[in-house]
């Protein structure tokens, strides 16, 4: 996990530059969609496996990309998130785990122009905020932790002009992981995590400036 961010934050370095001295098409977006189910937890060492059983992504964001006759070009986007992560414990007696993280999304990647209002991008999203799990079943008090996810994204975005109406849709897959402290019956705090993949679908409408 800490390699691909790395990887995914040296790429965004690496777009960055390229918005330095271009023209940029502006787009506000709003998110709305799926997530990644819980496949596990852990407390204390003791992991136990999950179901998946969705979630769901709230997300505001700010594109842009360079103004440019040539189809194929760069995109960057960054912006806020809400999400929710479910699975379930299907031992006796049955725990359901609801992790809730917010934080700051980034993506980078290539944006291509089928049409003077329909373009496509393909790119990588980078994640970071906190949150903390809810467990159905009575449990120890719980800290918030830190939460980190990694997604590959295509989109799909029809504008009807400029500035104007966005409407789009957004397919992916996405590895994530959420930290959280737990404490036992001793008063003491056990770092766990809750973890999942799997892939997810976002509605998207907004503005191009």
């Amino acid at each position: 996990m800490k390699k691909l961010i790395i990887v995914i934050t040296a790429v965004i370095a690496l777009v960055l530059p390229q918005f330095a001295h271009a023209e940029l098409n502006t787009d506000i977006r709003v998110k709305l969609g799926s997530a990644p189910g819980a496949t596990k937890y852990e407390v204390g060492g003791l992991s136990t496996d999950l179901s998946r059983d969705g979630g769901g992504n709230f997300q505001a964001e700010v594109a842009f990309s360079p103004v440019q006759e040539n189809p194929i070009g760069y995109v960057f986007g960054v912006g806020l998130f809400g999400r929710t992560h479910k699975g379930n414990d299907n031992s006796v007696p049955q725990t359901h785990v609801e992790y809730d993280a917010a934080g700051l999304s980034l993506t980078g990647g290539i944006g291509y122009k089928a049409s003077p209002g329909f373009h496509f991008e393909g790119k990588g999203g980078l994640d970071l905020g906190s949150g903390k799990p809810k467990f159905s079943t009575p449990s120890q008090p719980i800290d918030s932790g830190g939460y980190s996810a990694l997604s590959l994204i295509l989109g799909g975005y029809y504008t009807v002009s400029k500035p104007g109406f966005q409407i789009g849709l957004e397919l992916g897959a996405q590895t994530w992981r959420g930290n959280f402290r737990m404490q036992n019956g001793f008063g003491q705090w056990i770092d766990s995590y809750v973890r999942g993949d799997g892939g997810f679908a976002n509605l998207v409408v907004g503005v191009r400036f």
